[in-house]
């Protein structure tokens, strides 16, 4: 992706590959990883990530969540 970075459009990317490829967890586990890494490098706002993510399955959440914040006993 080059230029202004449009989240919309993202979106549009996603449901399109979701429905080419099928609703697996495979497909939604790679786009929640994205879609982290775009939040974390701020190229997602909060309400951008939020919304995207809600549009996928609801996998790997707890895993995703250890990864954006840590997991129980880490910076102990």
């Amino acid at each position: 992706m080059t230029g202004t970075f449009n989240a919309a459009g993202l979106g549009e990317i996603m449901m399109e590959q979701i429905a080419y490829r099928g609703n697996s967890d495979t497909i939604n586990l790679l786009w929640a990883g994205y879609l982290a890494a775009l939040a974390v490098e701020g190229r997602l706002t909060d309400s951008e990530y939020h919304e995207l993510n809600g549009k996928l399955k609801n996998v790997g959440r707890e895993e995703l969540q250890e990864l954006l914040i840590g997991y129980p006993g880490q910076f102990e």
